[in-house]
């Protein structure tokens, strides 16, 4: 069950992680200044964990619910600010077992600085650089795409644990 655990939270952590798919259409940078309300968080991905030389692999599916979230972008300079809410309903199976949990989370991610080429938005704060790929933007939504994918390796519990992820989401959000 240990093992379980430490796979939900990691499926957690991981799915802000944003991938860097390009697309040749220009996006303006000065549609992105505003507010912006988060109104739909998803994602799916697989997961493999190795521990003791067992693999145990996962699909998994993640969706936003309770949205009470804003994200502030502004110009000159090129800031973004986060506040309020969400919960992560998660769905996860496992050996033919699904099992259902609700993750809370404060805040977008940690506050920083943010920049568009072409279609690529790049934030960057304490958590480090991650890319997303704006899919839709008009001057009342804002939808951006990430792919991630990740392995790490953890050895607190005294043996190593090896979880590689990849992971596709989507994240809505409409002008305030």
């Amino acid at each position: 069950m240990k093992i379980t655990k430490l796979l939900f939270l990691a499926v957690a952590v991981f799915f802000l992680s944003c991938g860097d798919d390009k697309d040749e259409d220009p996006v303006p940078t000065g549609d992105l200044a505003g507010s912006w309300n988060v109104t739909a968080i998803d994602y799916a991905g697989t997961s493999s964990t190795t521990v003791m030389g067992i693999e145990s692999k996962a699909n998994f599916t993640g969706t936003g619910k309770d949205m009470n979230l804003t994200v502030t972008f502004t110009e000159d300079p090129n800031k973004f600010t986060s506040k309020g809410d969400y919960v992560i309903a998660l769905k996860t199976t496992v050996q033919g077992q699904t099992i259902d949990t609700d993750y809370p989370f404060q805040g977008f991610m940690t506050d920083g600085t943010w920049s568009v080429n072409g279609q690529t938005l790049t934030v960057e704060g304490d958590g480090g650089k991650q890319e997303a790929t704006i899919i839709e933007q008009t001057a009342t939504t804002l939808k951006i795409k990430w792919d991630h994918t990740q392995t790490t390796t953890n050895t607190d519990s005294g043996f190593e644990v090896v979880t590689s992820m990849a992971v596709k989401g989507t994240y809505t959000f409409t002008r305030k």
